[in-house]
């Protein structure tokens, strides 16, 4: 039976084999950031089969640990975050927190720049930093001028 969003729910074997692969992946590519697949699948205990039906690639993996990461990262955070703190023992508190997520995914950064490329990296911060035209940017009129740049515009 699938879930409100479609997907499948997984048997709590696959589950605990997807939570192991990852562990295992995290831990052997800390240590050797060329690992194989198959290399991880022994050390986590199951068939290769079973690590390509949670991850079709080395790329699959490696955006499953981004992921996990990202959500580790989140969770520090919010764990970290106490309303009304004093702000340098807030920023301290966050930078504490991120460090100890860090120390776990530190692969991370190797792998990308390595698998992905510095420009693959940056692609992601590029879109998000770019902001929405305003209107005046798409349709430019002396009304438009007027009101947004009163002391350019001529009368």
């Amino acid at each position: 039976m699938a879930d409100a969003l479609g997907r499948t729910p997984q048997r709590s074997s696959a589950r605990s084999n997807r939570t192991r692969i990852l562990a295992t992946a995290r831990q052997k590519l800390r240590d050797n950031p060329d690992a194989s697949l198959d290399s991880i699948a022994q050390a986590a205990d199951v068939a290769r089969h079973t690590l390509y039906g949670h991850f079709s690639s080395r790329q699959a993996l490696v955006a499953a640990l981004t992921r996990e990461a990202g959500q580790a990262l989140q969770q520090a955070f919010a764990t970290a975050r106490i309303p009304g703190a004093d702000p340098l023992e807030a920023t301290a508190r966050m930078a504490l927190a991120a460090w100890a997520v860090g120390d776990q995914y530190r692969m991370l950064i190797s792998l990308g720049h390595r698998d992905l490329g510095a420009e693959a990296i940056r692609a992601p911060w590029r879109r998000r930093a770019r902001r929405p035209p305003r209107p005046c940017d798409v349709v430019r009129t002396k009304a438009c001028s007027r009101t947004m740049f009163p002391r350019l515009s001529s009368p």
